[in-house]
């Protein structure tokens, strides 16, 4: 299934083919909520990877505060303090 802004379930169901001898397979259906996810972590309308990216890799090795941000919001943001955008980089880490 290709990935589409029109989706916003997936059931999955599972259906055994065959078990190992000695194994039992035990199951219940999936449902996901899918939502929309996006890497524009400023908010200036682009995913980039010298902004955008920098700021998740930069949260991900403990970066917080102004060593997050420094140099790394794009001029169009509209999220530029690392209060409001540390929020949106928590969100996409499960």
């Amino acid at each position: 299934m290709t990935p589409s802004a029109d989706v916003s379930s997936l059931e999955l169901n599972i259906v055994p083919v065959g078990e190992a001898t000695g194994y039992e397979l035990i199951y219940e259906s999936l449902s996901l909520k899918v939502g929309a996810v996006s890497l524009d972590i400023d908010g200036d309308g682009k995913a980039a990877p010298l902004t955008d990216g920098l700021l998740v890799i930069r949260y991900l090795f403990g970066f917080r505060g102004d060593s997050l941000i420094s140099g790394a919001v794009a001029a169009g943001a509209t999220r530029t303090k690392a209060e409001e955008i540390e929020p949106v980089i928590e969100a996409l880490i499960p």
